[in-house]
């Protein structure tokens, strides 16, 4: 939810799915979009050796 509000604030907007579906005079709708992967930082190869 934190990054829908942020791209508000930003308006740095992304792309999305949007479907809706009628089934039995009801109107269904899903919205989709994908989250970016943070990038990996620390690795069993690379740990911090501040311990």
């Amino acid at each position: 939810m934190a990054m829908l509000l942020d791209s508000w604030k930003t308006k740095s907007y992304f792309p999305y799915t949007v479907e809706l579906k009628l089934r039995d005079g009801e109107v269904y709708g899903n919205v989709s979009f994908e989250i970016p992967t943070p990038e990996v930082k620390y690795t069993k190869e690379n740990e911090d050796v501040r311990r």
